[in-house]
């Protein structure tokens, strides 16, 4: 996709805009005024239309026109390559399309205000599957009650009902507090509830996909960012005697004193670290922010001001921990961390709002009606063998009447069994068919709506066809460029070589001077080199009887300079011969002039880049020249008059 960007910033074209005069017919597409304005106008600023820069931009256009017309006829948009990236930006492209934008900004906007903020909270979880049978969600949601009655009774704590009820396996050691979390931490549904609830408050029955919750919010607080730090363990086993856990404990107060004192807590974490996974690295760790860490360890790094800072033994359930803090990191603002959240909201839960309000509008605006009751008929021909991958949709090959219509267009039984076959390896095994066919025809109506605006985008929307168009014609044109214009000089050397003798003139070096420079330290040793220098002596010698003490304090170097590439060279006359004393940036030069040398042409390797660059514009030229003869072609510039 990069490859074309520079050409998709000044090139952009579309067939079919409306009805308007018209400005070109290129290879019998025509472009009208609309279109032209609209891409002539893409990426100016200024209100008023210059005449000559518009049709200096006409004759831009046209030439772009012909090069894809070019690319058309020699079948570069039939090769799978192209199309299949072009479906692959298609795709991108209609994404934004598919879901509802204001939705979208709405969680937006909703996630950094709750970023803003952590929440401590406490739950009590009765389990039940989001795609269980209804009897077994009934019972799931009847005990919920009956713990929800018991906590208004008043008789038990929150924290007691969480042990003798909740099915989170954590319960045993935690009472249902799950500790702190912010924004995309949970599940959508759990988030909400919590960060709807004031502290002390509990909410009502909650469903997730784990199940019904009944959430206690204990805290809430400013959020704390992230922090980095190092430190140094010292493991307890879970089943350690008392002594083990004794001398455990004296160890690490050992170390502490050590840490706090003189000693190097990098080295201190290589030498007694028990975390073999960081000790190597000093006790450094990953930054983390909240709910990361232990709730201990978190609450102890989270707790030390300033960097260097070290915090005494802290016990968690992997043994004691001295933790040093090297970094405090900030919250993330919205213009540091807003592509990143609008990239999670997409593959969070919550995306499915924003899509839900847009199949519902579709619904509506193509008069969607549905014969849901018509599910039925697939329960006397769907069993197990669903589940085990082995059904077909043969079985339906009777069955024609419609499920439901959309834009006037009927989608029957049969359809529906070819989409239940292909989705047969999606995971519902734990369903009853009944459900399961409710849910997979749900999933068969979302898709079919989505994919049926999908083919309406180019129809509906000039944003979407305009930047489809675009991007198709920015391929072709980079393909047709790469083949004849821009790899060329590289695969045609014999091509290369002729243009250069061709045009040899256009490289030629000026007068020049072949000279050595001495740069000296200082002018006492400037004028010893110039003295060596005019008795003949080599390179070699001079440099031995100079920088016998110090390695810079004469150095040499040598080539062929024109007039402006050095200020030393420049300070002498350009004559054969030896020039002393020349002052320069606070040292002092030393130079020989050995031979002056005429203008005279360049060798083609002395100058290749910029013949490559001629050779591509000849190429280009030569290209634009071969198109206007091949096809037919017509421009209306006096439409352009006028405007304004």
């Amino acid at each position: 996709m990069k490859k074309i960007l520079v050409l998709l910033s000044m090139f952009v074209c579309f067939n079919g805009f409306g009805q308007n005069e018209t400005v070109m017919i290129v290879d019998g597409d025509t472009v009208g005024l609309s279109e032209f304005l609209y891409i002539f106008n893409k990426n100016r600023t200024e209100e008023t239309i210059d005449q000559k820069e518009i049709l200096d931009y006409m004759d831009l256009f046209l030439n772009f026109k012909l090069k894809v017309a070019e690319a058309e006829r020699l079948g570069l948009d039939t090769i799978p390559q192209f199309q299949k990236e072009l479906e692959a930006y298609r795709t991108q492209l209609a994404r934004p399309y598919l879901i509802d934008k204001e939705v979208k900004e709405t969680l937006i906007d909703e996630v950094f205000e709750r970023l803003k903020y952590e929440v401590r909270a406490s739950h009590i979880l009765i389990s039940v599957d989001e795609n269980a049978a209804p009897d077994d969600t009934l019972k799931a949601y009847n005990r919920m009650l009956k713990v929800q009655t018991e906590l208004n009774e008043g008789e038990k704590s929150f924290e007691e009902l969480a042990q003798v009820y909740s099915d989170d396996p954590s319960v045993a050691g935690n009472n249902g507090d799950i500790g702190y979390f912010t924004a995309l931490y949970l599940v959508y549904p759990f988030e909400s509830a919590a960060y709807n609830l004031e502290v002390g408050e509990v909410s009502h029955i909650v469903r997730t996909r784990f199940g019904y919750h009944l959430i206690k919010v204990t805290d809430k607080r400013p959020a704390q960012g992230e922090r980095k730090v190092a430190h140094i363990m010292v493991k307890v086993a879970e089943d350690a005697s008392e002594e083990d856990r004794a001398n455990a404990e004296a160890r690490i107060r050992e170390i502490y004193e050590r840490a706090i004192g003189d000693a190097d807590f990098a080295q201190l974490a290589r030498q007694f670290s028990e975390d073999n996974a960081s000790a190597a690295q000093g006790g450094e760790l990953p930054l983390f922010g909240t709910n990361k860490m232990v709730y201990s360890f978190e609450e102890a790094a989270f707790a030390l001001e300033n960097i260097g800072d070290i915090s005494e033994p802290v016990l968690t359930p992997y043994g004691w921990h001295i933790i040093k803090l090297l970094e405090k990191k900030p919250p993330l603002t919205r213009e540091e961390n807003e592509y990143e959240i609008k990239k999670r909201i997409e593959r969070d839960s919550r995306s499915n709002l924003s899509q839900r309000v847009v199949i519902d509008r579709l619904k509506k605006e193509y008069e969607y009606k549905s014969y849901p009751s018509r599910i039925k008929d697939f329960e006397k021909i769907v069993d197990d063998s669903f589940y085990t991958f082995k059904w077909s949709a043969e079985s339906a090959e009777e069955m024609n009447r419609t499920m439901f219509v959309l834009d006037g267009m009927e989608y029957g039984q049969e359809e529906f069994a070819i989409y239940l076959e292909d989705h047969m390896k999606k995971g519902r095994h734990n369903l009853d068919i009944p459900i399961m066919l409710r849910d997979v025809y749900e999933d068969w109506v979302k898709d079919k709506v989505l994919e049926y605006e999908d083919s309406k985008l180019v129809e509906k929307y000039l944003d979407f066809r305009m930047l489809y168009q675009e991007y198709r014609d920015g391929i072709l044109l980079f393909e047709l460029m790469r083949d004849r214009v821009w790899d060329k000089p590289l695969k045609d050397s014999v091509g290369l070589a002729e243009y250069f003798e061709a045009n040899q003139s256009s490289y030629m070096w000026p007068e020049r001077a072949q000279a050595e420079i001495w740069s000296c330290e200082t002018e006492k040793i400037a004028k010893k080199v110039e003295r060596y220098v005019r008795a003949g002596k080599s390179v070699e010698w001079i440099s031995d009887k100079i920088n016998i003490q110090y390695e810079l304090s004469a150095g040499h170097s040598e080539g062929l300079f024109t007039r402006g590439s050095s200020v030393v060279v420049d300070s002498t006359d350009w004559t054969v011969g030896v020039f002393g004393n020349i002052p320069h940036d606070g040292r002092f030069y030393v130079v020989k002039v050995n031979e002056n040398r005429d203008p005279e042409p360049k060798e083609l390797e002395e100058c290749r880049g910029l013949v490559v660059t001629s050779y591509q514009e000849y190429l280009e030229e030569s290209l634009l020249t071969e198109l206007r003869e091949r096809f037919e072609w017509e421009t209306y510039p006096e439409v352009l008059k006028g405007l304004k």
